[in-house]
């Protein structure tokens, strides 16, 4: 909420100054400390909530969570986690608020307006609930009235791991702190080649994710063009020809032998009919011919 007052504002300088300029970017913003108190008052105590620093809801909230892990390595990671959130939130509040103004000094020519009364009263009011008293009396109490407090055998094991927070918070503000106290956030960066480049996260995100997924896409696609697609293709072209084959034999032996059929049939009956016309002339002449045929098969066998 504090950021989105802080834009509002900006939003409205720009406006009024005539002045285009991104002010949800970072790097054209600092120096908003001088001119929004309350606004940076209130985002410095979320701010120190969200780090998990001492009297401020966020420890007892992060202690807690460290305080009910076992695994070792579920820890450790935890609290690197606990050191990178407190680095780039001291980034942001030191570059936003803390640092010299960059391309946002050209709207100093303009009227700056103060965040409205309806975004200044819940900002107060979250602020007040990011301290230690909303959840506990007690500032180091781990539980508070929420869940309980802690079982006696456990006061150990939470001040050892609130020791080991309380040195991971203290180095990540002072690592912070020497970092960006740089008067350009641009060149100490270009100083940390490791963290410009985003602890090399992207290039082994690039190398065990982008990569992998990009090779077993080219290999599923040529195997789907060169594989799958010969093999569909040479069924389908087999099917084609066993389609013609069967029309060929369909057309020229099934057809033709019931052609062939049907033709001798026709002949046969034509001469049938021939024989049997109802004339006597033609059946004596049938009948000498027949019997001149039997004679010579009698006289030759």
């Amino acid at each position: 909420l504090s950021a989105g007052a802080a834009i509002h504002v900006l939003q409205h300088a720009s406006h009024q100054s005539q002045v285009e300029i991104d002010v949800q970017d970072i790097r054209h913003l600092g120096g908003l400390a001088r001119k929004m108190p309350l606004v940076f008052f209130v985002f410095a105590m979320a701010a120190c909530s969200l780090s998990g620093l001492p009297f401020f809801s966020g420890f007892i909230s992060k202690e807690g969570m460290l305080t009910s892990l076992r695994n070792p390595a579920f820890l450790v990671a935890a609290l690197a986690t606990s050191f990178f959130t407190v680095v780039y939130t001291f980034r942001m509040v030191w570059i936003v608020f803390l640092g010299p103004a960059r391309t946002i000094r050209q709207l100093e020519t303009g009227h700056f307006p103060f965040a409205p009364l309806v975004m200044r009263i819940p900002l107060v009011v979250l602020a007040a609930a990011s301290t230690w008293l909303l959840i506990s009396i007690n500032p180091i109490d781990l539980r508070g009235w929420v869940a309980g407090g802690l079982h006696p055998q456990q006061y150990f094991h939470a001040g050892v791991i609130a020791l080991i927070s309380l040195a991971s918070i203290l180095f990540g503000l002072i690592f912070s702190y020497f970092f960006y106290r740089s008067k350009s956030a641009g060149a100490a960066t270009a100083r940390f080649d490791l963290l410009r480049k985003n602890f090399a996260l992207d290039h082994l995100y690039k190398i065990g994710f982008v990569k992998p997924v990009l090779t077993l896409s080219l290999a599923t696609d040529y195997i789907d063009k060169k594989w799958i697609d010969s093999i569909l293709h040479f069924t389908a072209y087999a099917q084609v020809t066993m389609a013609h084959l069967a029309g060929w034999c369909d057309r020229i032996v099934v057809d033709g032998a019931a052609d062939v059929s049907g033709w001798l049939s026709k002949f046969i009956g034509s001469i049938a009919r021939s024989l049997v016309n109802g004339k006597i002339q033609a059946y004596i002449f049938w009948a000498m011919v027949g019997l001149i045929v039997l004679m010579v098969w009698i006289l030759y066998t």
